[in-house]
């Protein structure tokens, strides 16, 4: 039996703004309304695989993705709309198709993460998450955790987009894309 390298990162990425005046309460509910039109209409992504989320995935080289989905730190999924409340651990779960590994049969693998508001303000940019992480040969990697939490938010905020990289450091495979995090707490 092949032994799948389970990668579970834990990257917590606090995201603290500062208390600025805020937009007035009903935009911010026209926007909270409207997500599910907004996020349809910007999906773009190159992977035959099963996407939830409205996560964009773009796949080059031999990595392939048969699922990518957004879940809470129980395993659940996240609704829908990408709607979570202050603090929540969220996950990005990326299956492979096969287990990954390039072609001497051994994989050195990095990942990055980039949070911006939907102003484009940069908040957090983690450009090597695995840099110490050890080549990995027999079964591969059959699967990557990205974790995100956002602790702090402005009003005038409408959403969060996470841009993400997974690559081969010896292969030249990668998948990146980004999805997009909703606060449910308009208020704070």
């Amino acid at each position: 039996m092949k032994m799948l390298l389970l990668l579970w990162l834990q990257t917590i990425l606090g995201l603290y703004a500062c208390n600025n005046p805020a937009k007035e309460d009903n935009t911010k509910k026209a926007a909270i309304q409207n997500r599910n039109t907004a996020i349809a209409d910007s999906i773009a992504t190159n992977s035959k695989g099963e996407i939830l989320h409205n996560i964009i995935v773009h796949e080059s080289g031999k990595i392939k993705i048969a699922r990518a989905y957004l879940s809470f730190e129980n395993g659940s999924l996240l609704p829908r709309t990408n709607t979570i409340s202050l603090g929540d651990s969220i996950y990005l779960n990326l299956e492979f198709d096969k287990n990954w590994l390039a072609d001497n049969r051994k994989t050195s693998m990095d990942a990055s993460q980039e949070v911006v508001t939907d102003k484009g303000e940069p908040v957090v940019n983690i450009p090597s998450l695995f840099h110490k992480m050890p080549v990995v040969g027999k079964g591969g990697i059959s699967r990557v955790y990205l974790q995100a939490i956002i602790s702090k938010t402005r009003r005038d905020i409408d959403y969060f987009i996470i841009h993400y990289r997974v690559w081969d450091k010896n292969g030249g495979g990668e998948v990146k894309g980004s999805y997009r995090l909703y606060i449910d707490d308009v208020n704070e």
